[in-house]
């Protein structure tokens, strides 16, 4: 701090509990003389965060080692002497071991509830994987989930389609067919453009080899039956019959959502496409 300015002090509101790494600094604190002085008189710290790296987003002043807060706002960044002349003996200490915080970020367009409903599901987390590999992820969800049986939906995230191993394999309903289950599952490649039913869910999707192709979409037969893979509008066939999301189901995918987000640091986000019923969770 030698030849710098005074150290930055300000009150500010904190967006959300400070986190190491990705943690919650609110931007544009000032400097100020004798602003210190001014902060130890109204009251002691909360918590002092020290011995780190503070990344202000301020230009005048933009690192420091340390901060200090009072309630939801900050009473002082600066020193870590500055900032433990705040500290008395209810002050919450934590030493950020040269570790870095700085102010949470704001996400200007995010889906959190769909979000949410990904981290919850059954997820093959885009994977490079083989025929069998595949089958053993579902296979687990399946057998984690066996009380749906033997009509309950499965939905699963995250295939990596296109990079499955060895190169060049095509993966079809009968890999989905050998499975221990009578549940109805589809697939659903990360791209969005194509999904996988087994030979359940088109059953129930009314699927035939003499289904014709819906408009904007393909269903992939072979020596005249469907096999499986149905691309862009032809999934709404296999989609449009699985049951809605509960509200007790979106309302834990929220709240999976906001962890997950103020977990990297984020601590505001705007729903691109909240509704009313988005909304009416966010209440809950």
């Amino acid at each position: 701090m030698k030849g710098r300015k005074p150290p930055l002090v300000a009150a500010i509101p904190l967006a959300a509990a400070l986190v190491a790494v990705t943690g919650v600094l609110s931007a544009g604190a000032t400097a100020g003389g004798t602003a210190a002085a001014n902060a130890a008189a109204k009251g002691k710290a909360d918590r002092v965060l020290f011995n780190g790296r503070i990344y202000t987003v301020d230009p005048s002043q933009p690192w420091a080692s340390a901060v200090a807060i009072r309630g939801r706002r900050i009473a002082y960044v600066g020193t870590d002497a500055g900032a433990k002349a705040l500290a008395g003996p209810k002050t919450e200490m934590v030493n950020l071991r040269g570790r870095m915080a700085m102010p949470g970020l704001v996400d200007a367009h995010s889906h959190p509830i769909d979000g949410g409903a990904l981290l919850d599901a059954c997820s093959l987390d885009f994977e490079r994987l083989t025929v069998p590999q595949f089958q053993a992820r579902i296979q687990r969800c399946l057998d984690g989930s066996r009380a749906k049986e033997p009509d309950g939906w499965l939905e699963v995230e995250g295939w990596n389609a296109e990079e499955t191993r060895p190169a060049g394999t095509v993966i079809r309903k009968e890999a989905l067919d050998a499975l221990d289950t009578r549940r109805p599952i589809v697939v659903h490649n990360a791209d969005g453009h194509k999904s996988l039913a087994n030979s359940r869910a088109l059953a129930l999707a009314g699927i035939t080899g003499s289904t014709p192709d819906p408009g904007g979409g393909v269903i992939e037969k072979a020596n005249g039956e469907p096999t499986g893979l149905l691309f862009e509008n032809a999934q709404g066939l296999v989609n449009r019959r699985i049951p809605p999301d509960s509200f007790e189901d979106r309302v834990r995918w929220g709240r999976l959502a906001i962890e997950a987000l103020n977990e990297e640091g984020v601590t505001s986000t705007l729903d691109a496409a909240g509704g009313k019923p988005n909304l009416r969770v966010y209440e809950a």
